[in-house]
């Protein structure tokens, strides 16, 4: 999967002079945490980024127990908070790299740009939703995880076991565990347990069988 698949393309953005004001009254008004700053002169000209945790910074303690916004808040401009140059992805990048960039840099969201254009905003829920997409169980379908080899191509082996028990194939993936690497592999058909059986005899050690749907 890549992050154009799953980025927000109808962005919300403000210019380098709007108010701070503006900027939060545009995150309440649309229920987001971060607005894009763009040139006023060209709306894909990308030069910074506002949170919600910046503008939080920069409301004094006083103007945040207040109704309303401080002279001081209402003076502040989102070029005086935004991160200019934020990190950014690219929309054929892979959706993991763009998770792994964020969770390294503690960080919510990236901006999606191509040829140095803004096209979007991929945010860590976006990629929630993408990694729940991608596991989401199908009906009457049983996931079983086993180990696998540093460096092994497990692909003929699962190809091999699910055409002998007359398998479908619906996701596989590979993790570490805790330096251990694993192989999830999500199937459909009435031989689970002997395919089971296959993987234990191919020395790959079951650890989890889980049946993740029911049929109709």
């Amino acid at each position: 999967m890549f992050v154009s698949m799953w980025m927000s393309k109808d962005l919300i953005t403000a210019n380098a002079d709007d108010s701070l004001s503006t900027v939060a009254e545009l995150m309440r008004k649309h229920r987001i945490r971060r607005v894009p700053i763009v040139s006023k002169d060209d709306a894909e000209k990308l030069l910074g980024i506002v949170s919600h945790t910046d503008v939080m910074h920069a409301v004094p303690l006083d103007g945040a127990a207040s109704s309303a916004p401080t002279e001081a808040v209402q003076n502040r401009r989102a070029s005086d908070v935004m991160t200019e140059n934020p990190l950014a992805t690219a929309p054929d990048a892979p959706i993991e790299l763009a998770a792994q960039l964020m969770r390294d840099h503690k960080i919510g969201s990236l901006p999606v740009l191509y040829d140095g254009r803004l096209l979007g905003l991929i945010t860590e829920s976006d990629i929630f939703e993408a990694f729940v997409s991608m596991m989401h169980p199908a009906k009457a379908s049983v996931r079983i995880t086993f180990e696998i080899r540093e460096g092994e191509n497990v692909f003929p082996l699962i190809a091999k076991i699910a055409e002998q028990r007359g398998l479908q194939v619906n996701t596989f993936v590979s993790v570490r565990q805790h330096d251990r690497p694993l192989g999830m592999v999500q199937v459909i058909g009435p031989k689970i347990e002997e395919a089971i059986d296959d993987f234990w005899k191919s020395h790959h050690r079951v650890v989890n069988v889980q049946h993740l749907g029911t049929g109709s």
